[in-house]
């Protein structure tokens, strides 16, 4: 007997971020938690997220511009896309 186990995209349960962010900031915390065990790409930057929250130091540029930031969450070949906005 086989089983099939369909594939489902992962979906963000949690994206916690600050209201805003130093201008001189180089670095922001963001708590994360994903339905299933993902990969979060943030950039060039990767993480293994799964249900319990986990708190993530990111690497970000100093500036003046409001810090957009785009989470990829992939699992297999399914993938979901948050795009966060932190004013500077």
């Amino acid at each position: 007997m086989k089983v099939r186990v369909t594939p489902v995209a992962p979906q963000f349960l949690a994206v916690k971020s600050p209201a805003t962010l130093s201008r001189r900031a180089r670095t922001v915390k963001l708590t994360v938690q994903s339905s299933i065990v993902a990969i979060l790409r943030i950039g060039s930057q990767r993480f293994v997220v799964d249900r319990r929250a986990r708190r993530l130091t990111i690497r970000v540029k100093p500036g003046q511009a409001p810090l957009v930031l785009t989470l990829t969450l992939a699992a297999g070949d399914r993938s979901t896309v948050r795009k966060i906005r932190i004013a500077r």
